[in-house]
């Protein structure tokens, strides 16, 4: 299972945060969270992503993070399944970190609808973000469906190297 919070980007009090990376993948002990075992679920994940925007002389530079939250997801069993599963929900944010880029750079606005332009393109990935999610653990049963997850984990890897020119976390946007 998956939460997104889009609004707040800042770390919780006393707990860090893990920044995504094509590199690092998460491991059983990034989640540190207290796991609710009265429950059914397997995994519950907290991502977190948002985005900053700093004016500059005729331009702005957006700066869009996505986040891990260690001590807020948790594993009720740990197993490679479930892992990758809760990874492909940090992909899948990541991927949308890069859409949000992308249609943001690809906007032509005045500094005078740059805020309202952005928010809007932002909300409409947010809920992009959240259905496809919502499809993805359908799809898969949470992860429990082998053979949906391992497409699931073809077609994200796709999506980010379409998306590869975006990367970064920053982006500089020319206002008319």
């Amino acid at each position: 299972m998956l939460v997104i919070s889009i609004i707040n980007c800042s770390a919780q009090p006393g707990c860090d945060t893990i920044l995504w990376s094509s590199t690092k993948k998460l491991a059983p002990a990034d989640f540190r969270g207290m796991a609710d075992t009265g429950k059914t679920m397997i995994a519950f994940t907290m991502i977190k992503s948002g985005y900053k925007v700093l004016p500059q002389d005729g331009s702005v530079i957006i700066n869009t993070l996505t986040y891990f939250f260690p001590c807020s997801s948790w594993l009720n069993r740990v197993n490679i399944k479930s892992i990758e599963h809760e990874q492909l929900h940090f992909d899948i944010a990541e991927y949308h970190k890069r859409l949000f880029l992308k249609r943001v750079s690809e906007t032509i606005s005045s500094a005078d609808m740059f805020a309202t332009t952005t928010r809007a393109i932002f909300r409409d990935v947010a809920e992009q973000r959240r259905a496809m999610n919502m499809e993805y653990d359908q799809q898969t049963t949470y992860g429990q469906n082998v053979q949906e997850q391992d497409k699931w984990n073809i077609k994200i890897a796709n999506l980010l190297i379409e998306l590869e020119k975006y990367t970064g976390n920053t982006t500089t946007i020319n206002l008319k």
